[in-house]
């Protein structure tokens, strides 16, 4: 009873505030993380793939369609770097807008070239890869300079087919012979003796020409001289390698933008530059021929003048096009896209500092999309006949001047081509003139000739390394055999027999 009526005394003890609990130590920890300041950021645009559902390009219709039918050939510089497969290099190779270019494929292991290609093909076969993430920039320099003097070669003599040149040394690079895995399709050769003629003009080094004659003799050509007001290239496009880090590709591409930047641009002005040069000076083509600025590049035959509107309202950049390889699509490859575009961005609409009077420095118009899509056709009107693919869109003018800066395409569908109104449909009419893929072994040369539009081609000199046999077939119009022949004949008055 005693004890019972003793516990029963002792004052109970009443629970402690909720405020003076001890904090365990996971309590403690929430309170750390809370009081920390988050900041609100937007949702990651890579883990919900609307980096790649943007909104696309509206293209207007009449661009594109004077880009596409204008009555001046391109006659652009085209350099290709990397070691493309045949079907990454085939949006070039079959390219209709290009028949009138010349295409400089540097590669360590170039692919196999068809017989029947569009652009004139200059293969500088590299002794090993450039490896620019590797320390490769000086001679990435020098195969530059080495693509800018057979250029500007061929912008003095011209010339057309495959040809194939290979690396000796650091000073001297080979000649020009036909490419070793080049295919021959056509079934009737050439003569032996053409054969031996061709070839003999074809052989040339970057300072010096090569002529197999009797005699064996070297005959020493002075290389054309630079013209300050024409670029070296028109238009880049850069092959990335694949089974290498994302750092080393992010790498690459800034090496390559940074590097071929003077290369893409025009040392002077060209109302600065053209006074001093003379119609007389040009060997392009002989005086009687009048010909007029090509639409590929405004600087490309800079004693010519160009009566085209459009051409001098909007006058063409140069482009840089990155073709990324095959790469899965994850939060891992968006990331790099993302770095890479913005570098390119950056790189190419620098912060002017609000400095008014700042020279304004000329940039290429650069892109990046991956190998697949660079071969996509691009969808466009029916009423234009118009079968382009994304290369030809990202080589021309048509997106130089959008209102907002871009450079990563994820496919075709990123270009919407606006279609016509009915009004206009009427007078778009594609010209009936066509342009044949230029052949190397070709047994007979066509008629050079004329389209309805009157066009002033540009033929290959008589100085260039190919014979006549060995030209390229020009826009013309029908074959004359299409149309009958509208004869008048009159009948013979008969003779009345005299009667003596």
């Amino acid at each position: 009873m005693d004890s019972s009526a003793g516990t029963s005394s002792q004052p109970q003890r009443r629970p402690r505030p909720t405020a003076f609990r001890p904090i365990s130590t996971h309590s403690r920890r929430n309170s750390r993380q809370s009081s920390l300041f988050r900041s609100r950021l937007p949702a990651d645009p890579f883990s919900s793939g609307a980096f790649v559902q943007r909104n696309p390009i509206v293209l207007n219709s009449e661009r594109l369609y004077h880009s596409a039918f204008n009555s001046h050939p391109t006659r652009d510089v085209i350099l290709v770097l990397g070691d493309p497969s045949p079907e990454d290099l085939s949006p070039l190779l079959n390219s209709e807008r290009l028949a009138f270019s010349l295409l400089i494929l540097a590669s360590h292991q170039p692919p196999p070239i068809p017989s029947k290609v569009q652009p004139t093909i200059r293969i500088l076969r590299l002794a090993e890869p450039l490896a620019l993430e590797q320390a490769g920039a000086v001679r990435f320099v020098n195969v530059l300079e080495w693509a800018e003097r057979v250029a500007r070669t061929w912008r003095k003599v011209g010339g057309i087919g495959v040809r194939e040149m290979t690396e000796s040394d650091q000073e001297d690079f080979g000649t020009l012979t036909l490419p070793q895995n080049f295919n021959h399709q056509c079934s009737k050769s050439p003569a032996p003796s053409a054969v031996l003629y061709s070839s003999a003009r074809t052989i040339f080094s970057l300072d010096r020409l090569r002529l197999q004659g009797r005699r064996g003799r070297r005959v020493e050509e002075v290389l054309p001289p630079s013209d300050p007001s024409q670029r070296p290239f028109d238009a880049l496009v850069n092959y990335l390698p694949s089974g290498i880090s994302d750092k080393s590709l992010l790498k690459h591409v800034i090496l390559v933008t940074t590097i071929t930047r003077p290369f893409l641009v025009a040392a002077a002005p060209p109302s600065i530059a053209r006074p001093t040069l003379s119609r007389s000076n040009s060997t392009l083509t002989p005086k009687p021929m009048h010909l007029s600025t090509p639409s590929g590049s405004v600087e490309s035959l800079n004693t010519l003048h160009t009566d085209s509107r459009f051409l001098q309202g909007s006058p063409i950049k140069a482009h840089l096009v990155h073709v990324l390889p095959a790469r899965p699509r994850h939060s891992v490859a968006n990331r790099l896209v993302d770095s890479i575009e913005t570098f390119l961005l950056s790189f190419s609409f620098p912060p002017t500092l609000g400095i008014r009077n700042a020279e304004v420095i000329e940039h290429a118009h650069q892109c990046l999309l991956e190998s697949a899509t660079f071969a996509e056709p691009v969808g466009t009107p029916p009423s234009l006949s118009i079968n382009w693919t994304m290369a030809d869109i990202l080589l021309s003018n048509c997106l130089d001047d959008q209102p907002t800066p871009r450079a990563w395409f994820s496919g075709a569908s990123d270009i919407v081509v606006a279609a016509l109104p009915q009004s206009k449909q009427s007078q778009l009419k594609r010209p009936k003139g066509r342009v044949e893929p230029s052949t190397v072994s070709s047994s007979r040369a066509p008629y050079p000739a004329l389209n309805h539009r009157g066009i002033n081609t540009l033929p290959t000199p008589p100085d260039s390394e190919e014979g006549a046999w060995y030209r390229r077939a020009l826009p013309i119009k029908e074959a004359w055999n299409q149309q009958p022949w509208r004869l008048k004949f009159w009948k013979r008055p008969t003779e009345t027999p005299i009667t003596r």
